[in-house]
This record gives structure tokens, C-alpha cells and sequence, in this order.
């Protein structure tokens, strides 16, 4: 009798045994799949936000690579002499300079079709209503700045006072790198309707012997003359500005 309660003791101490044994097992087991799922949705998050915003982290990381190169060549940059340092900056800076030009370039058809789009999608009582209106509200604030402008213009007199600088005549003569870099920013126009009267050039302008500025200016292609490019040159030391070709 005694040995059959000791077995049966036994019996149940081993069945215990055995099922705490599995509850850690099973316990262990869903703490693990847990982790490994925690750690897959938080890849599986991190894509599907890489493939949501694609554009926005490729800009991000562009800029910051731009940031990281830049500040890690300014200082052998700015140790070159001119024109190396100028050739070097306007090398650099010009894939950059076509992609505003080309984001310039696509203002005027968006405005366009963005207009005949709405109107297409209004009633036609509407749409004249909405267009006197706009009208009269570009013609009244025209007005209103042409006469503001006129009254400050005879009070004020701006540039009244300013001496012409004596500078030497600009340098006819043009770099190679200078047109290529023209021919390929003609190619791609800041404004569509202005590439068909005008171009853009880079003009050189000395001082003494001393490069004091390069800027791009703008001459009328219909007429080939000399005397129809703009002399506009900003006096600095610097590289042309980029996309600057005078309105």
C-alpha cells in the first residue's frame, strides 16, 4: 500500500515536472517569436516608409552628402587661386544649376495648364465671373504700384547720387569652358518663352590685370549686335551666381 503511494507521489511529481518544463519551453518560444516579429515589423516599417517617401529621403540624403563633401573640400577649395578656384566652384555647383533651371522652366506650363484645367472644370457664368473679377483686381493693383512707384521715384530720386565706376572695357575674348558650360545652360532655359529671343552668356570682365567678376548676361539673338548684350556685371571676386541671367 505504502509503495503504491509513493509511486503515485512520484507519478505526480514528474508530471509536474514535465508540464512546468513545458510551459517555459512554450513561454521561451513566444518570447522569442515575439522578439524576432518586433524587430521585422520595424524593418518591414522602415521600407514601406523608404517606398512612401522615396523623393523626400533622396533629397534628405543628397543634402546631407552635399554638406559632408562640401565642408570637407572648402578648406583645399579656398587655398586655389583664380581662375582654379572659380573653375572648380562653377564645375561643381553646375548639375545643380541646370536641375533649378529646369525646375524654372516647368513654372510656366504648370500655371497654364493648372488654369485651363480649373476653368475646363467650372460652369461657363462662373468662369466669366471669376475672370472679370481677376481682371479688375490685376488692373487696380497695377495701377496703384505704378502710382506709388512714380511719386517715389520723383521724391526719392534713387541713384541720383551714384558716380559711375571707370573700369576697363570687358574682355572679348572667351574661355572654352565658359561656352560649353553657355551651350549646355541654353539647352536648358530658366523660362521657355525667353529662350526664343534670348541666350544666355558669360561674360568676363578685368580690372587692373585682377578677375574681379564673371556673370552670365543676356544678349536679343535676333539682332547679333555687340551693343545688344546687357553689360550688367556684379563686381566681385566670386563665381557667377548660379541661374542669375538678368531680367
Amino acid at each position: 500500500m505504502e509503495n503504491k503511494l509513493l509511486n503515485k507521489d512520484n507519478n505526480g511529481l514528474s508530471n509536474g515536472n514535465n508540464y512546468n518544463n513545458k510551459k517555459q519551453s512554450y513561454s521561451s518560444d513566444y518570447f522569442r517569436n515575439k522578439n524576432q516579429n518586433g524587430n521585422g515589423d520595424i524593418w518591414n516599417w522602415i521600407k514601406n516608409f523608404i517606398k512612401k517617401n522615396l523623393l523626400v529621403v533622396l533629397i534628405v540624403t543628397g543634402a546631407l552628402i552635399g554638406l559632408i563633401i562640401g565642408l570637407s573640400i572648402n578648406d583645399a577649395v579656398q587655398k586655389l587661386g583664380q581662375p582654379a578656384r572659380y573653375n572648380v566652384i562653377i564645375i561643381i555647383g553646375f548639375p545643380g544649376e541646370l536641375l533649378l533651371r529646369m525646375l524654372k522652366m516647368l513654372i510656366l506650363p504648370l500655371i497654364t495648364f493648372s488654369l485651363i484645367t480649373g476653368l475646363a472644370g467650372l460652369n461657363g457664368k462662373v468662369s466669366g465671373k471669376i475672370g472679370a473679377r481677376a481682371i479688375a483686381y490685376y488692373m487696380t493693383t497695377t495701377c496703384i504700384a505704378a502710382i506709388i512707384g512714380l511719386i517715389l521715384v520723383s521724391a526719392i530720386r534713387p541713384g541720383s547720387a551714384m558716380v559711375p565706376p571707370k573700369d576697363s572695357e570687358p574682355q572679348k575674348d572667351v574661355r572654352p569652358l565658359d561656352s560649353f558650360m553657355d551651350i549646355v545652360r541654353n539647352m536648358f532655359p530658366s523660362n521657355i518663352v525667353k529662350a526664343c529671343v534670348q541666350q544666355d552668356k558669360t561674360k568676363i570682365k578685368f580690372i587692373n590685370g585682377t578677375l574681379l567678376s564673371e556673370d552670365k548676361v543676356s544678349f536679343d539673338v535676333t539682332r547679333f549686335s555687340e551693343a545688344a548684350i546687357t553689360d550688367m556685371v556684379n563686381k566681385k571676386e566670386i563665381f557667377e551666381s548660379p541661374g542669375s541671367s538678368p531680367s
